[in-house]
C-alpha cells in the first residue's frame, strides 16, 4: 500500500527586489532574483519532503499562485505503509 505525501514552500522578494525585476523583464533580460527564488523555494521543500520520509520515491514538482511576487511550490512523492 502507498500513501502520497507532500511539503510545501512559500518565499517572495521585497518590493525593491520585484521592482528591480520588472525593469528587467520590460527589457526582455533574465529575471535572476526570480530563477534564485524559485531554486531555494524548490530545494526547501525537497529538502523538508527528504528529512521527514527518506524513503519517499516517484518525486514531482509542482506549483500554484496564491499571490503574485511570490514562488509557492509544492513537492509530493509516494511512501510504503
Amino acid at each position: 500500500m502507498e500513501k502520497v505525501v507532500f511539503e510545501v514552500s512559500v518565499k517572495s522578494k521585497n518590493i525593491f527586489t520585484d521592482t528591480f525585476q520588472w525593469a528587467r523583464n520590460v527589457l526582455g533580460k533574465d529575471l535572476p532574483a526570480y530563477e534564485n527564488l524559485l531554486r531555494d523555494s524548490i530545494n526547501t521543500a525537497l529538502s523538508r519532503l527528504y528529512k521527514k520520509y527518506p524513503d519517499v520515491y516517484d518525486v514531482q514538482i509542482t506549483q500554484c499562485e496564491i499571490t503574485s511576487g511570490a514562488a509557492e511550490i509544492i513537492v509530493y512523492g509516494k511512501v510504503k505503509v
